[in-house]
């Protein structure tokens, strides 16, 4: 399954983005997220996987209390009817560790 989606919540300067991209490469998905520069309680991701497992994730992303100790915070998610091509995604499951890390951060998911 290719599905592509909006987060909305507190999830920007709080490393949400590499709080996604490492939960997702840790449960087998290919997977990416960018910020929205319109709004900073936006991000828009994209996963590929299993569609149980994905579907499964996406929910883990809404209830979770916060997402990393920098209070990461999803309050709803958006699907889009378009797959949005990883290649054009900020930070991915396969660059997320070759990018430098601003501070201590952990993660929960």
């Amino acid at each position: 399954m290719k599905q592509s989606f909006c987060v909305f919540g507190k999830v920007q300067a709080v490393m949400f983005r590499r709080t996604f991209c490492l939960g997702a490469k840790k449960r087998g998905f290919i997977g990416g997220a960018t910020n929205s520069r319109a709004d900073r309680d936006k991000v828009t991701c994209s996963l590929v996987g299993d569609r149980d497992h994905v579907e499964r994730f996406l929910e883990e992303l809404q209830v979770s209390e916060e997402l990393n100790s920098w209070g990461a915070k999803v309050k709803s998610i958006e699907l889009l009817d378009n797959f949005v091509d990883l290649k054009t995604h900020e930070v991915t499951t396969d660059n997320v560790e070759n990018r430098s890390c601003s501070g201590d951060v952990e993660f929960y998911i």
